[in-house]
Formats: structure tokens, C-alpha cells, sequence
């Protein structure tokens, strides 16, 4: 059970994050707020924009259940910032944590940063950026809310919902937005229509301001999961170095970088692939290559999806392949001295979340190699 002091102190800092606190809870929440770890907490989710944006997205008319909506995001995003490793140590902190149609009051002791290497990755430099049809471009944090030129940026639920404005013309159609990922990080949306889109390292999405009445389409380079929502009157269509995948509701996986051949993995629902007029249809589990013009159709293997689960899973693929994979992600330099090496083929699996060295410990263990890390380059004898 609360306390009182408790109580007040969950109100107040609801009600400054909503923008309406009386003179008492602003002496209380001011008294708080003397603590330096309650201030540096309240900076981390009074992000002002975050809670504008998300009223504005709110198109509800009942202001009420719109509010009451607003106060359950608040306290998951609370909650998603107590729960990662690389904010460090936090003491003393009071936390919002959401539970049913209540909130309640957790002190959180210590929150320890298990994966310093995780931690050194997931900095400024590697955030994502999203370039805006007027070319501005933005470093996007994952749990902050932007405006746009043209829509929102809002948070919720470990992705980036954009919604255009209300005042944007289906015109717009022909102005895109574009959203990169650097090497050593992912980043996952959710478009207008509800489409979820996930991008792994060193990707590229371009999406229209807003979709046209006829049909949504997209283009992209890298690695991208799509999650399409389904629309008869709208099919879904992606882009990508001439290539095009026609879709009405599925999921699939989309993966082209420049040292690799074009490739599209089905999980479920229904493709057609086409390049020029060569076209394939794929069904659920199949995987299509492109090979000197032509579709090559074949059985999907666990590992070509795996990095939407969260790790890695090298099946018989070669050393070469293993480390441009494992580059992508840790933004490494990878040297052979004895190029040998690079056609040895391991198999095995690991979290993402793991640390390089994790990584490199399992490659020596499996093979005689001699693998020196030096900052971001690693050598292999």
C-alpha cells in the first residue's frame, strides 16, 4: 500500500508530465527533485516532445480516455528505462511501473550494467537518422518522440510509430522520408497503415509522408523485416535495387548489401518477386535468390530470420561471411592475415546481446584460430 507522501509524489509527477500541476505538487515535486538521482530519473522521461506528440496522435474524443491512455504510456516507458543494462547505475530511484488500471511505486536499488561492450556500442554516434523530404535528418533515440515535417514520431512499445498530420495532402505522396540504420544497431517502426518494419545494421527504408489512396509503397537496402498489415484495396509494395516484392498481408524478410546476392525469405502469407520480367511467387518457409538475372527458389533455413529473434545462428557458412555478419553489428574492421582462414566454415549460435569477445571466444574454441582485438579491429591468423 501507498503511503501518502508516495501518493503525491506519483501524482505530481504525472500531472507535470501532462502539463497540468497545481501549486502543491509542483512544491512537492520541486522538493523531490533535490535528490540528484531523482533528477537525473525525471530528465530521462520528461522528454516534453514525447508527451506533446502523443496528444497529438491521440485522435480520440473522448479527452478523458485519451488522457487516461497517455498516463499508461508514460508508465511503460518508465518502466522500459528501468529494465536497460546501459543506463548504469541508478540508486534511490522511485519508478512508475504500470500494473492493470493502477500505478504503483517501486525503489529501485541498483540496476547494473552487465555488458560494458553492449554499452560502448549504443551511443550517439550509432543512432539511427532519419532523412525528412525537405533534408533535414535527425539522430533518433529510440524512446523519444519527434515532430516532423509533416507527422510524428512517437514511441510505444520498443517502436517508432509515424503518423503523418491531419494536413497532409495525399500529394504528398511523392515526398519520402528516409530512415538509416549505422553498423551496430537495429531499429524497428510502424507506418501509417500499420505495417511493421524491422531494420537491421547499416539499412535503409524510404517511405512516402503519407500513402496514396492506390497503393503503398515503399523501397529499401540492407536487411528489413516487414510485418504488412493487410489491405485489399492497397497492395504493398517494396523496392529494392530493381527488384520488387508484391504483397497484399505476410511477413518477410528483404536482405541486399553490396558484397552479397539479393535474397527475400517468406514466413508467412504471399510474394511475388519480380525483376524485369522475370517474377517467382514464394510460399511460406521458401527463400528466393537472385542469380545472375534469375530467381533460385529453395527451402529457408532458421538462420536467414534469426536476427529478429535476437541472435545470431551461423549454419556451415564461411569465416569470411561469419565476420562481415559480425562487423555489421559491432562496427569492427576485420583483418585476415592468413586469407586461408577466411574459406574455414564454423556453425554455431549466439545472442546478439553478446559481447565481442563472447564471440571470438566461441570462433577460438570451435577451430584453431588466433584472434587479436585491438579497439575496433580485429586480426586473425
Amino acid at each position: 500500500m501507498r503511503t501518502d507522501s508516495e501518493e503525491a509524489i506519483r501524482r505530481s509527477i504525472i500531472h507535470s508530465l501532462l502539463g497540468d500541476l497545481d501549486e502543491q505538487e509542483s512544491r512537492t515535486l520541486e522538493n523531490w527533485l533535490k535528490t540528484p538521482e531523482h533528477q537525473d530519473f525525471y530528465k530521462k522521461i520528461s522528454n516534453r516532445e514525447y508527451v506533446r506528440c502523443k496528444m497529438a496522435g491521440l485522435e480520440l474524443s473522448d479527452k478523458e480516455k485519451a488522457r487516461e491512455r497517455l498516463k499508461m504510456n508514460i508508465a511503460r516507458r518508465i518502466e522500459r528505462y528501468r529494465r536497460r543494462k546501459w543506463l548504469g547505475r541508478v540508486a534511490g530511484i522511485v519508478l512508475l511501473l504500470c500494473m492493470g488500471e493502477g500505478v504503483w511505486f517501486y525503489w529501485q536499488n541498483e540496476v547494473k550494467q552487465t555488458d560494458q561492450d553492449l554499452a560502448e556500442r549504443l551511443t550517439d554516434s550509432s543512432l539511427p537518422v532519419i532523412r525528412l523530404a525537405s533534408g533535414k535528418e535527425i539522430a533518433l533515440n529510440r524512446d523519444s518522440a519527434y515532430n516532423l515535417d509533416g507527422g510524428f514520431l512517437l514511441a510505444e512499445d520498443g517502436y517508432a510509430r509515424y503518423e503523418p498530420t491531419a494536413n497532409v495532402k495525399r500529394a504528398d505522396s511523392s515526398q519520402y522520408n528516409e530512415i538509416r540504420t549505422p553498423r551496430g544497431t537495429d531499429y524497428k517502426m510502424i507506418l501509417p497503415d500499420g505495417t511493421k518494419v524491422w531494420m537491421n545494421a547499416e539499412s535503409v527504408v524510404r517511405f512516402p509522408v503519407v500513402f496514396p489512396t492506390g497503393e503503398r509503397r515503399v523501397a529499401c537496402d540492407g536487411e528489413v523485416f516487414f510485418d504488412v498489415a493487410r489491405d485489399s484495396l492497397r497492395p504493398f509494395r517494396v523496392e529494392t535495387a530493381g527488384n520488387v516484392v508484391k504483397v497484399l498481408g505476410t511477413r518477410f524478410d528483404i536482405r541486399h548489401y553490396e558484397d552479397e546476392p539479393y535474397s527475400a525469405v517468406l514466413l508467412s502469407g504471399s510474394i511475388r518477386l519480380s525483376r524485369g520480367k522475370h517474377e517467382v511467387l514464394l510460399k511460406p518457409g521458401e527463400q528466393a535468390q537472385l542469380m545472375e538475372e534469375r530467381w533460385v527458389v529453395g527451402k529457408a533455413g532458421a538462420s536467414a530470420t534469426s536476427w529478429i529473434d535476437g541472435y545470431f545462428l551461423f549454419d556451415n557458412r564461411s569465416l569470411e561471411y561469419i565476420m562481415r555478419e559480425l562487423a555489421r553489428w559491432y562496427d569492427i574492421e576485420v583483418f585476415f592475415v592468413d586469407s586461408d582462414k577466411q574459406n574455414e566454415y564454423y556453425s554455431f549460435e549466439i545472442e546478439r546481446s553478446s559481447s565481442l569477445k563472447q564471440v571470438m571466444n566461441i570462433l577460438e574454441k570451435t577451430r584453431t584460430l588466433d584472434i587479436e582485438l585491438k579497439g575496433r579491429t580485429v586480426i586473425i591468423r
